[in-house]
């Protein structure tokens, strides 16, 4: 992860950024259409090779509630609009190895209330708190809310 991202809006403007493949070549990539539910996987391991096994990255990612993308993400032409995206679930590794550790998860209860999930025990906090994971958030679950303002709790998940 470069040393500028910092926060999931900068890795999203770093991964869509127009690339110089040499001389006068470019590529861009851009959003042709967007998810209901966009699920963010921030990179947390990485292969070591003096070791042969995968070590912990351990950089603060922040995020916010809500995320929206630039226009300017969007192919030219497509009807796409960038939705409003809210925020409805944070998994989080502890630990620094990548075959053990301790996940656990924040999840948004209906409008404004959230949760924490870990094994047997449940307790609400604060959206606040649930901000605070920079460090251990490894997936990052949003919901469009853009028509639909009663929130994620209408997604539905399955088979209809």
């Amino acid at each position: 992860s470069p040393e500028e991202v910092k926060s999931v809006e900068t890795a999203i403007q770093h991964e869509l950024q127009q690339e110089t493949m040499g001389g006068s070549t470019s590529k861009s990539v851009y959003i042709q259409a967007f998810p209901k539910i966009l699920i963010l996987h921030l990179k947390r391991f990485e292969y070591d090779k003096a070791s042969g096994s995968g070590i912990k990255i351990s950089k603060a990612i922040q995020f916010r509630e809500h995320l929206r993308f630039e226009r300017r993400f969007v192919e030219e032409g497509s009807r796409a609009s960038p939705p409003d995206y809210r925020l409805v679930a944070v998994l989080n590794h502890l630990g620094e190895q990548l075959h053990r550790g301790h996940y656990n998860a924040a999840i948004r209860q209906k409008d404004h209330e959230w949760f924490m999930f870990d094994d047997v025990v449940s307790r609400r906090m604060d959206l606040s708190e649930v901000l605070s994971q920079s460090l251990t958030a490894y997936l990052l679950i949003y919901a469009d809310v853009s028509s639909d303002h009663d929130g994620p709790s209408k997604v539905k998940i399955g088979p209809e």
